[in-house]
């Protein structure tokens, strides 16, 4: 009784056609796998070149809104300080000028004025 013992590996020199199929389907299907990511990838761009256009649009727009409402403030601003310097101008004593009343109702700008010059955006009232 012996028993034989094989060692190593046996490979056979045939071929089954289940494994030509079976090649022949993976080679396809991973040329189709292949083509759907190129469309789905320019797809994709299209998407993301479409979506930069409409933050730059969005941005400018922001920007435009932001200067006009800039202008807008600064005229009302320049308004309501023409009318104080002009009421102030109107004070004939030196008191009258230098009195509580007149400061306290300067107050706002006055702080206004100095954030200005801190570079500030805001106006700060009191």
């Amino acid at each position: 009784m012996t028993v034989h013992h094989q060692e190593g590996w046996i490979f056979k020199k045939e071929v089954g056609i289940t494994h030509i199929i079976a090649t022949f389907s993976l080679v396809i299907s991973g040329f189709i796998f292949g083509f759907s990511m190129d469309k789905r990838i320019d797809i994709n761009a299209t998407k993301t070149n479409h979506l930069e256009q409409s933050f730059k649009e969005f941005r400018a727009e922001m920007r435009g809104d932001i200067k006009l409402i800039n202008s807008k403030l600064d005229k009302v601003l320049e308004r309501l300080l023409n009318t104080r310097f002009r009421s102030f101008s109107r004070l004939t004593s030196r008191e009258e000028r230098d009195s509580e009343d007149w400061t306290t109702g300067m107050a706002p700008f006055l702080r206004l004025a100095k954030n200005d010059q801190h570079d500030t955006c805001r106006p700060v009232m009191v």
